[in-house]
């Protein structure tokens, strides 16, 4: 009978263990373990068991079962199976009070179509050249030439391929992305490559070089342009048509002689969005672009200039989005895209005179983004499409008493990107910055994300082009963002997160290297840095005032450039990376009392070959810091074993801090409560592109296979 009573006991215990177990663990807990096992552990299986476990227990969270049933699609896709379509169809149909998941699924939906309808023997013929290519650039006429900038290490290359040779005709930086090579096309020929070169504080240079080897010819070098990019060469190869942006941010089109540099303006834009691809005509008389016509869109039209810029038109204006593709080698047919991300489609017009005439065809429909390369002289259009690699939000546990091994824990977002992300001052939710579509980098959205929801909220109106770096005001009243406004201003704006107000505070002057530190105690006032002087660096940090603009010099650090400045918790330090001087491969994290005198000692606190993004703890002791395992941050697809470092901010050796951490590291933040970090990598290397073709679309007796019209 004892036996009986105790085994009965027993199981009461057990089964109560299990009942709380079970009620202390949430649907948004089990989505975090579901979400760990499709993409930390790769268990597609296990994952899909969990994500129909959390819709059949957690029915009533609408918001969690939007988002779980966009994430069955993916892990459906990743096993090829049907049951994708399914789950995507179910979000559009059952959650309408779940837009930003309806979009998600509906864009699933369209790429699923798209794939499908590429397959259709009738339709235009696809196949990928280059998988996992380090950059893009442009195509020579006879297909054979690809030139690319490897946005890994700032190295300018050529892919030959009908050889799969690639060969890199510049020397790998001492310092990627101080000396970089950047926008890049070839002549016709393939023998030469025009291409733009960035060397620290010299201005920007527009050189040429062979594609066989040898030293570049450099054919503008102007202080008065603060930007290049060379976009298409003549049919002769005697002319390369780029566009500049001028010191005092005026946006040209310049036609450049390839054999002296002489530069000839065609057409200036003033307060504009770059124009992106540029094309000339197979005659060259004519230079079609893209181009935003008013400041306040960045909706993009399709022009055509002659280019003695005797006449221009209007190639295309619709209420779409258009993108500028290449003309067809006999110069009758513009090739260009309209609308948005997934759902972007492929049309063809013919032109006559720089003019266009009649309707256009449907290539091809949910075409999503391609980044043109040019059309080759048989009518192949080469493009690159990203290689995947969003940017990842993740949490790591931290228990600074007591360090202990633990691993960084996915945060499920709303968007497909974040980078950018800042707790706010209470610990309450967090901010990231995030492309308002998944291929527009011409306007990015800021979100609000409740930390004990997981609801997050867009921040309405935000007028900026791209956002660097958020970071909140000491009453999470407002955020000052880094960053620039669609009229391409650079510098520091205030954003009110409830209406979206955006206010330009400090502008950046042309050429200099102005950054937020933060906000002052009384959130009355902003503090922020400058380096100044060629070729020895002064550090600045100056003071404005918010309400009367009036701004005083708080200290000068000769020798000293300033880089990443973050102001302490108690607003009475500021920490930053430098340069070594002398050794322009190491890097110094150092720390500096705010004083107000003229000028101030530095301390060294931390120094290593590359240090990654950093953060005070929240009581100012010390600083925690990413050393990348590779030692340049972000360049390896490989890189695993990035290590966190602790420095205590009165000297001393760094220790490394025994948890796990996501590698490619570009933000990180202390939680308010010191117990957590939050982490924003990239889940795989950035700036690869896949290089596709696409054939089977030019027209051989009228438009090509009697497609749609518009």
């Amino acid at each position: 009978m004892n036996r009986v009573i105790t085994s009965l006991v027993i199981a009461c215990i057990l089964c109560s263990s299990r009942t709380r177990t079970a009620v202390a663990q949430s649907g948004s807990d089990v989505f975090q373990q579901a979400l760990r096992k499709e993409r930390v552990d790769g268990d597609l299986k296990g994952a899909i068991a969990l994500y129909q476990r959390i819709l059949k227990d957690y029915a009533n969270d609408r918001a969690l079962s939007a988002s779980v049933l966009v994430q069955l699609g993916s892990a459906y896709e990743k096993q090829g199976s049907t049951e994708a379509q399914a789950a995507y169809q179910r979000v559009v149909r059952e959650f309408a009070d779940q837009p930003n998941q309806i979009v998600r699924a509906q864009a699933r939906l369209d790429a699923l179509a798209s794939t499908i309808t590429a397959r259709e023997a009738s339709g235009p013929t696809l196949r990928r050249v280059w998988a996992d290519a380090p950059g893009a650039g442009g195509a020579s006429a006879d297909g054979r030439i690809l030139s690319f900038a490897d946005r890994r290490t700032g190295q300018l290359g050529v892919r030959d391929l009908t050889t799969g040779e690639t060969r890199m005709l510049t020397e790998n930086p001492p310092r990627p992305w101080q000396v970089y090579a950047l926008g890049n096309v070839p002549s016709r020929d393939g023998r030469f490559v025009a291409y733009s070169w960035y060397s620290g504080p010299h201005p920007v240079e527009l050189r040429v070089g062979s594609t066989r080897g040898g030293e570049p010819r450099v054919l503008v070098s102007n202080p008065a342009i603060e930007f290049i990019a060379p976009l298409d060469w003549s049919p002769d190869g005697k002319q390369i048509v780029a566009f500049a942006v001028r010191k005092d941010r005026v946006g040209q089109i310049a036609i450049i002689s390839a054999l002296d540099g002489s530069l000839r303006v065609l057409k200036t834009f003033g307060w504009r969005v770059a124009p992106g691809r540029m094309g000339f005509s197979p005659d060259g008389k004519f230079i079609a672009y893209n181009f935003a016509p008013r400041d306040d869109a960045n909706q993009r039209d399709i022009y055509i200039i002659a280019t003695d810029a005797s006449v221009e038109s209007v190639f295309a204006g619709t209420i779409d989005d258009e993108q500028f593709l290449g003309w067809t080698p006999d110069g009758k047919h513009v090739l260009y895209a309209t609308g948005q991300a997934e759902q972007r489609s492929i049309w063809l017009a013919r032109v006559e005179a720089g003019r266009p005439t009649g309707d256009a065809t449907l290539v091809r429909r949910n075409a999503g983004a391609a980044e043109p390369m040019g059309i080759t002289n048989r009518g192949t259009f080469l493009f690159g499409v990203a290689a995947p690699s969003p940017i990842r939000a993740l949490s790591v546990a931290l228990d600074s008493t007591r360090p202990r091994s633990s691993s960084p824990t996915p945060i499920t977002l709303d968007r497909p990107e974040a980078w950018a992300a800042q707790w706010s001052h209470d610990g309450q939710a967090f901010v990231y910055a995030s492309s308002a579509k998944p291929d527009d980098s011409r306007a990015t959205h800021l979100i609000v994300r409740t930390t004990s929801t997981s609801a997050e909220r867009v921040v309405p109106a935000v007028d900026l082009a791209y956002a660097y770096s958020t970071r909140w005001s000491p009453d999470d009243r407002y955020l000052m963002v880094v960053g620039q406004d669609k009229k391409g201003r650079r510098g520091v704006f205030r954003v009110d997160p409830s209406s979206g107000a955006t206010t330009l505070i400090i502008a950046a002057a042309a050429g200099a290297d102005e950054v937020f530190a933060g906000w002052t105690a009384d959130a009355k006032s902003v503090i922020y840095t400058e380096n100044v002087g060629q070729p020895l660096v002064t550090g600045i940090v100056r003071q404005r005032d918010l309400q009367t603009g009036e701004e005083r010099e708080l200290m000068r650090l000769p020798g000293i450039a300033i880089g990443s400045p973050k102001i302490s918790p108690d607003f009475k330090r500021l920490a930053f990376l430098s340069r070594d001087s002398g050794n322009s491969s190491m890097k110094s994290l150092k720390v500096v009392e705010l004083g107000t005198g003229e000028s101030s000692h530095a301390t060294t606190l931390a120094r290593a070959g590359d240090i990654g993004p950093f953060t005070w703890s929240t009581n100012g002791h010390s600083l925690y810091y990413v050393v990348p395992s590779d030692g340049e941050r972000q360049t390896s697809a490989e890189s695993s074993k990035d290590r966190l470092m602790r420095v205590s901010t009165t000297g001393g050796d760094g220790s490394e801090v025994p948890i796990s951490i996501p590698s490619r590291s570009i933000g990180i933040q202390m939680h308010p409560g010191g117990d957590k970090l939050l982490f924003t990598a990239h889940s795989s290397s950035p700036g690869q592109r896949d290089i596709w073709a696409m054939e089977n679309f030019l027209p051989t007796s009228g438009l090509p296979g009697g497609g749609a019209r518009r």
